[in-house]
């Protein structure tokens, strides 16, 4: 948690002061190479969250992998990281600070995962139909990983869509654990009070009401014959 919220603030920090010196392209473009080159670099973040090392000697190292010189905004900034002794987080604030500067810019960071290399020109296919789809410049990461067996999974921010082989098994073998879903009871309509007194209302009135053709019954004429 700490690592995340101190690379968010200082990354956020240099976005502002690129844009306020109007130095986006600059300082992304080496912020991108730093970032790549510590990562790739076994001992490079060992070398610098040594306490040891001096910061003046971490920055002449970091200095010393730009042929053409920093940019003089983003050497402060480092120099700024160093003296307060943040930099074991740098290669994290480096990812952040691409990331703010993709969104700043229009453009959305892509992880596609697929169980063989893929090839320049695939590549290159799908970044453009993601960015049609989306809207927005996509910038494709592949990555290799035979443990995906087949297919692919695409990651955008947040979201992961999972179309391997592996995804699909895994997704099949939960449905067989879980068994076939239990049938559902047929339910038995129950009428309600209000409806059972409307029936029965209904029924009472149709009761009463007399026949439609019927003739009303008229007094007979006949006298009993107990009166003659």
């Amino acid at each position: 948690m700490l690592a995340s919220l101190i690379s968010e603030r200082y990354a956020k920090a240099l976005l502002r002061a690129a844009q306020a010196e109007n130095a986006l392209d600059a300082v992304g473009e080496q912020a991108r190479g730093l970032e790549l080159a510590l990562r790739a670099a076994g001992g490079a973040e060992r070398f610098l969250a040594d306490p040891v090392a001096m910061a003046a000697d971490k920055l002449a190292v970091i200095e010393g992998a730009f042929e053409g010189g920093m940019h003089p905004l983003f050497k402060a900034f480092l120099k700024a990281v160093l003296h307060q002794k943040r930099e074991r987080f740098l290669p994290r604030i480096l990812g952040n600070f691409g990331t703010l500067l993709d969104e700043a810019e229009g453009r959305v960071e892509a992880k596609l995962g697929t169980a063989r290399n893929l090839p320049a020109e695939e590549r290159a296919m799908l970044e453009g139909a993601l960015s049609k789809r989306l809207g927005r410049q996509v910038t494709l990461k592949p990555y290799s990983d035979k443990a995906l067996l087949g297919g692919a999974v695409l990651r955008i921010g947040d979201t992961v869509y999972d179309a391997s082989l592996r995804g699909r098994l895994s997704r099949l073998g939960r449905l067989l654990s879980e068994g076939p879903p239990p049938r559902a009871a047929r339910a038995t309509a129950v009428p309600s009070a209000a409806k059972k007194k409307a029936a029965a209302k209904a029924a009472a009135g149709k009761a009463a009401k007399p026949a439609a053709g019927a003739k009303k019954a008229q007094p007979s004429k006949k006298k009993s014959a107990v009166l003659k």
